[in-house]
């Protein structure tokens, strides 16, 4: 009897957990599965930092850094266009406990790839629609890199319930 009370409760908490339409669909160009490592300065070896997973979608008109020939930024910018972070996730970090903090399920579809995770902050599963996905492995945050070029407050995140 004390399962079946149990049983019970359990379902009516999650009736009025969830809303009442959990799947949000979103849609961008790419995704980046970015695996970020730090290196040892006196053995040269490498340590999995995070994991990251970043949408990417395409704009016609941007403004850019301008570089010289050393890659260096002159401080004017430029209008161009190219790929901006539309939202990312933090899949694993080695700063955390636990260390995964997060899933993400990638399959495909016909020619397009589908990313399905549960968002803790909006509290809804998420199908993200993607063109292609693309798997990185660098020494320095893409996502963070990108916020030169446009601030967080400017991209256009996935929707909000």
């Amino acid at each position: 009897m004390k399962s079946i009370t149990v049983a019970i409760a359990a379902v009516f908490l999650t009736a009025f957990s969830f809303p009442d339409d959990p799947i949000v669909v979103d849609v961008c160009s790419h995704v980046e599965i970015n695996h970020v490592y730090n290196i040892d300065d006196t053995t040269g070896e490498a340590s999995l930092r995070m994991v990251q997973y970043i949408w990417w979608e395409w704009r016609n008109y941007v403004l850019l850094p301008e570089k010289d020939v050393l890659e260096k930024e002159t401080g004017s910018w430029k209008r161009a266009s190219g790929f901006i972070v539309r939202e990312y996730l933090v899949t694993y970090s080695g700063r955390s406990r636990p260390e995964n903090t997060a899933n993400v399920l990638i399959s495909k579809e016909g020619n397009k790839y589908i990313c399905i995770f549960w968002d803790k902050d909006d509290r809804v599963l998420r199908r993200v629609v993607c063109n292609w996905t693309t798997e990185t492995h660098t020494e320095h945050d893409v996502e963070i890199e990108n916020r030169n070029i446009i601030s967080i407050e400017s991209r256009n995140k996935f929707q909000k319930r």
